[in-house]
């Protein structure tokens, strides 16, 4: 009787041992939390084709797939923040967001207030009329004209410090997105748009009735800013351009924006 009482309590033992064991064990195997950190980023979503909204609501564009695929290279999901173009730089340093990825030109006096990747995008500054339009063929014909651009946008700054300077005769007009430029154009209240030739290119391509007249204004290009003294994050942008530049996902990506119908 001892004997078995013995054995029934030693497979009792096992038995909780073994039950002890498979539980422990499964919580060592539980996964620790997939969890994406996010890299928020901020830009004016009215610029296309760089980064605009569609018929859904969704901001899209060239600049949007291009931080969507450097940040899966990162293992990180992206969140957006919409605002006027001009308080970028300052909502950055703010705190607000991680990176401005929004068709920023690289500019010295930029440069004096963020730190900026290595460019992704050669951009320079083209003239835009209506296609009926014959009395302005290049700069100098600017000259009496009413002029407009997007607040804050390399083409814009342009315009007013050769009016300033007395280099043209222009009436400028700054918009809040390139769309109203364009619509206004449209309807006979501007004469020309001076912006970024990608810009153009894209509305052109998409409305027959614009043309790019003259020669490109300036050679440029964009990067995508940080906070100063955001090594660890500027690198890690840097790898992940380079991969995407590398691995082809970059041209697939300027060719859909770009080269499409």
């Amino acid at each position: 009787m001892k004997k078995m009482l013995s054995i029934l309590l030693a497979v009792m033992m096992v038995a909780a041992l073994t039950v002890s064991l498979v539980g422990c064990g499964s919580e060592q195997a539980a996964p620790a939390g997939d969890e994406q950190e996010v890299l928020r980023v901020g830009m004016n979503a009215g610029f296309q084709p760089f980064e605009f909204k569609d018929e859904n609501n969704e901001i899209v564009g060239f600049d949007i797939d291009i931080i969507e695929a450097m940040a899966q290279e990162m293992n990180m999901k992206v969140e957006y923040k919409d605002m006027d173009f001009g308080a970028l730089i300052t909502a950055l340093n703010n705190g607000e967001f991680d990176v401005i990825a929004s068709a920023m030109t690289i500019r010295d006096d930029r440069k004096e207030k963020a730190d900026f990747t290595d460019p992704y995008f050669n951009a320079g500054q083209a003239i835009a009329v209506m296609k009926d339009n014959n009395e302005i063929a290049g700069l100098d014909d600017l000259n009496g004209k009413i002029v407009s651009g997007q607040s804050g946008t390399t083409g814009i700054i342009m315009m007013q410090e050769m009016k300033e300077k007395g280099e043209l005769d222009v009436t400028v007009r700054d918009y809040p997105n390139i769309a109203q430029c364009f619509m206004d154009m449209g309807n006979g209240v501007v004469d020309a748009i001076v912006t970024d030739i990608g810009v153009v290119q894209r509305y052109a391509q998409q409305h027959p009735d614009i043309k790019i007249v003259g020669d490109t204004l300036s050679e440029e290009e964009y990067g995508m800013a940080v906070k100063k003294d955001n090594a660890e994050l500027l690198d890690s942008l840097n790898a992940a351009l380079d991969t995407i530049e590398e691995n082809g996902t970059y041209d697939n990506i300027y060719e859909k924006w770009f080269m499409g119908e």
